[in-house]
């Protein structure tokens, strides 16, 4: 029932004479035109170009895309109306009445109208066009994208392509959808100057990428800013208001630690009111200059040797029985009771003083690290947006599950507007690695607490290993309440044809694998991936993708699909060597020459393979865990 009461309409694909046909290619002959405004929106415009070329890969045939002050309806053409034009709003379409990324799939005589709204209530560009299109492109064309790059996608072939009555009329359950894309950065072009290759190769695939995220409506109407936040600070201010930032053990307030990993880590005193004026200020000036964010960011620093403020004010700001975590100091690790109750506390004071300026606006702040417990006493202000950033290890443990949702469920009954932001796509990410279900059990758990919209972290780019994950994750952030069983027999069925059940039964082995280390409820560590990822298991699911490649019979792009999928089961014993050394090498230095054995074996194989999708090695040379 909850699906149903969120979704505005539903697939209507039915035969109906009185509309009559829209026919847009007729035996390999373009049969119709794209039909946009004279100064189409962002949307509009990509919309048309992908419909394009969806329809000249399907049919060869080049529908041309045309202003509408060109459009000569008396050829007798079908008119494909591609966003909002005075042609859709004489079929009494105005997007001006949709809600935020609403879209309509329709036909009428002659004609099949493609629009959404692309344009928020502030005035920045958004994709309900675009997201028209691609429903079209993948519930009506028959379109899929299993991953970036032409191996990946499935364009079935129709000479003739004609369309009997539809209507579709939706929107998305979150205002936001977003999964970090890392095809290519600034990590992964330092790391292929030690692969020597070319970084053109991965710009061209970022490239493929966008269109894999575009096509499974990535996106949203919500504009805000969440990181952390606090960058500028120590240069700013720790001349004049040195009181303003973290008393360390030593009782110092000194933050000048060299940035960690590029983040800048210096901490505040956040209990200081004239601090918390001081952001207050700078947030309402934010908002003021930029009125299409939604929110504005005051989450504290990332990383770093400083520890959080120890003076005694900021400390009376805590539960005492909060749980016990641990942070970083100069000195080492040193234990505290969470942060939570001091940063509940600091993000309220510094809304309750933004809100008096301007009171719908919110501020975004990450609940993350040492202060992702929910809070004990502590009421969070309303318009403050917290996100909740669960850890790598959730799907690799499942004690670790446990207590996320809940402590998800927690915060939920704290906060007003809450959404989730894990890193638990970096779970083992090298190695072959299945948590669909768990995903999608979770997705509903989150939407059912709240969720109002989910940003991951991150798609590393292992299509091969990690694919299935990353692809039945988007179709639940457009959709909570989806069908995995129903994704998974898509996927293998459009993507592996006759060998589909051969190929879902491989997903299926992996999952359990999965499953298996997560059952130990510990740590996932070397030990745990030698344990599971054994040359047994290996081999057992070698002889699934055998099969497979069996069941393929003569149809090169299956095998090829399978032979994809294959790399990446050859990267497990590769990757589960070199991780067993690495770690045996931390704690013995007698194993680091085992260890350096097996990173030039490693390295060799990456030379061997090239670069591909089906692992990301300049990725894994950067962060291997």
């Amino acid at each position: 029932m909850a699906r149903l009461s969120l979704l505005l309409g539903v697939l209507l694909a039915v035969c109906s004479s009185a509309l009559g046909e829209v026919t847009l290619i007729d035996s390999g002959r373009a049969t119709s035109a794209i039909v946009i405004n004279d100064n189409p929106a962002r949307a509009a415009k990509q919309g048309a170009e992908d419909l394009q070329m969806w329809l000249k890969r399907m049919s060869n045939a080049s529908v041309p895309i045309v202003a509408e002050s060109q459009v000569d309806d008396a050829d007798g053409k079908s008119l494909i109306l591609v966003g909002d034009t005075k042609l859709t709003r004489s079929l009494g379409i105005d997007p001006a009445k949709f809600a935020l990324e609403e879209y309509v799939v329709r036909t009428f005589p002659r004609r099949l109208v493609l629009i959404g709204d692309d344009q928020h209530p502030s005035g920045s560009e958004i994709d309900g066009t675009a997201l028209a299109v691609n429903t079209f492109a993948e519930q009506i064309l028959g379109v899929r994208m299993l991953w970036p790059g032409e191996l990946g996608e499935i364009v079935p072939l129709r000479s003739t392509i004609k369309l009997d009555e539809l209507n579709i009329r939706q929107k998305p359950l979150l205002v936001r959808r977003a999964m970090d894309n890392h095809d290519y950065n600034g990590v992964t072009h330092a790391k292929l100057q030690a692969l020597g290759w070319d970084k053109s190769i991965f710009k061209a695939y970022q490239e493929q990428s966008r269109l894999w995220f575009r096509f499974h409506r990535f996106g949203g109407s919500y504009n805000g800013n969440f990181g952390h936040a606090f960058g500028d600070y120590w240069e700013r201010f720790h001349e004049e208001h040195p009181d303003w930032f973290a008393q360390q053990p030593d009782g110092s307030r000194d933050n000048s630690q060299p940035d960690h990993g590029g983040y800048p880590s210096h901490r505040l005193c956040v209990s200081n009111p004239e601090l918390i004026e001081q952001i207050a200020r700078d947030c309402i000036e934010r908002l003021k200059k930029n009125p299409q964010l939604d929110t504005v960011a005051v989450t504290p620093n990332d990383g770093g040797k400083q520890t959080f403020c120890l003076c005694e004010r900021c400390e009376s700001w805590d539960a005492p029985e909060g749980r016990i975590v641990e942070m970083r100091s100069k000195r080492g690790r040193i234990k505290h009771v969470s942060f939570t109750e001091r940063y509940v506390k600091f993000y309220s004071a510094i809304a309750e003083r933004v809100v008096e300026e301007l009171p719908d606006r919110n501020i975004g702040a990450l609940a993350y690290a040492v202060y992702t417990d929910a809070p004990i006493h502590a009421k969070l202000h309303p318009n403050v947006v917290i996100g909740f950033v669960p850890g790598t290890k959730v799907y690799v443990n499942e004690e670790k599950r446990e207590q996320l949702k809940e402590n998800f469920a927690r915060w939920s009954e704290n906060a007003h507007q809450l959404f989730i932001r894990p890193n638990f796509l970096l779970s083992l990410h090298g190695l072959p690695t299945v948590f669909v279900h768990k995903l999608g059990e979770d997705m509903r758990f989150y939407a059912d607490h709240k969720m109002k919209f989910a940003g991951f972290d991150c798609n590393c780019g292992h299509w091969a290993t990690n694919g299935l994950n990353y692809y039945v994750l988007a179709k639940l952030t457009w959709d909570p309440y989806s069908d995995v069983d129903q994704i998974v027999d898509d996927y293998c069925r459009a993507g592996f044809g006759s060998a589909a059940e051969r190929v879902k039964a491989y997903f299926a082995e992996v999952e359990r694998l999965t499953s298996e280390v997560a059952a130990e409820r510990e740590r996932p560590g070397a030990g745990a991936v030698a344990r599971h990822y054994t040359p047994e298991k290996l081999a057992k699911l070698a002889e699934s993708l055998d099969a497979a490649t069996a069941a393929a019979g003569n149809d090169a792009v299956v095998k090829r699909r399978i032979e994809f999928l294959r790399q990446g089961l050859e990267y497990a014993p590769i990757c589960r060597d070199y991780l067993v050394a690495k770690a045996a090498s931390g704690e013995n230095k007698w194993e680091w020459r085992r260890y350096m054995e097996q990173a030039v074996r490693r390295a060799t194989w990456f030379q061997k393979l090239g670069p591909s999708r089906a692992i990301h090695a300049p990725w894994l040379i950067y962060w291997d865990w």
